[in-house]
């Protein structure tokens, strides 16, 4: 049924130029606002810069990408982009107002539109990083998660960017430590 709809929803968009993906994660968290291609050898760096969010995130479909919207997009001539920005679970205001302008920033600078420049902000270079060198950081034990660090931060190696809390007696168990300099990008809040 799934595969019957997908197609149906293909054959309808199959003329289209772009795809713009407003996505969550599968964890629940804060992103810092990225736009994310899978890398197909049909993405294009250089459109997804013209969102104007500080990071371009790049990475080769694993097992289950081929499945994603994203990937299917782009095996379907369409140049397709994923939009993250902040929050996952909830709608909140500064983070709607962040994907908004970015989509309106990649419009007008691809000329669909011609009056949102001074609203929408004006574009900056995206920094471009591959998602296979990004480092997770797990905890080493459970407890209550409170971070030290938040999206967007840059941390040194060693620093703690977390503590775990004894559930019950509310004391510091563990500390979770940056294992390398670089910027926090995301990071879950359960």
């Amino acid at each position: 049924t799934t595969q019957r709809i997908a197609a149906g929803l293909f054959e309808y968009i199959q003329d289209f130029s772009y795809g713009i993906q407003l996505a969550s994660y599968y964890l629940p968290g804060h992103f810092l606002p990225h736009v994310r291609m899978m890398r197909t050898g049909r993405e294009d760096v250089a459109d997804a810069i013209l969102f104007g969010c500080a990071y371009v995130a790049g990475r080769g479909p694993r097992r289950f990408g081929t499945v994603l919207l994203n990937y299917n997009w782009q095996i379907w001539d369409c140049r397709a982009f994923s939009l993250y920005a902040g929050t996952t679970e909830t709608i909140e205001p500064a983070t709607a107002s962040t994907a908004i302008h970015a989509i309106l920033r990649f419009m007008w600078a691809k000329g669909m539109l011609t009056a949102v420049q001074e609203e929408a902000g004006m574009l900056q270079a995206g920094v471009v990083v591959d998602e296979d060198r990004m480092v997770a950081v797990k905890a080493p034990r459970a407890g209550i998660l409170m971070t030290e660090v938040h999206p967007g931060q840059k941390v040194a190696q060693g620093q703690v960017i977390a503590r775990i809390l004894h559930s019950y007696e509310g004391r510091t168990v563990s500390e979770v430590k940056a294992p390398c300099h670089g910027t926090v990008f995301f990071a879950r809040n359960r």
